[in-house]
């Protein structure tokens, strides 16, 4: 099965790489954002998610991972999936043409702006 952070590193070295040379990618949030992705892995194998998307808000400069799956359960406080949700700057959840749900979360910028960082 694919992994999160494969799908999301796909996506943010593409954006990195259009957004040169104004904007530039942080690391240490790009490896914060793959703890999520392991979040979401884990969450993604208790649920049998059915695909991971990754897409990049271009204004915000933040990442939108979107999971698709029958279900989800949200059990706990403790939850991995509640602690996701913790983390994202928004999330939300839509039921998709096929009728599965899809849970997106969106996750802080890992871009800077060349004149935010000097």
């Amino acid at each position: 099965m694919v992994k999160c952070f494969d799908v999301v590193k796909d996506v943010a070295e593409e954006a990195t790489r259009q957004f040169s040379p104004d904007i530039v990618l942080v690391p240490e949030r790009l490896d914060i954002l793959r703890e999520y992705c392991e979040a979401i892995d884990t969450v993604a194998a208790a649920t049998y998610a059915e695909s991971f998307e990754a897409e990049v808000d271009d204004e915000r400069l933040t990442v939108i991972v979107s999971v698709e799956c029958a279900a989800f359960q949200i059990e706990s406080v403790s939850s991995p999936f509640y602690e996701l949700i913790e983390r994202a700057v928004s999330f939300g959840f839509y039921a998709n043409s096929d009728g599965n749900t899809v849970a997106y979360f969106e996750f802080p910028r890992l871009w800077e702006r060349i004149e935010d960082t000097e």
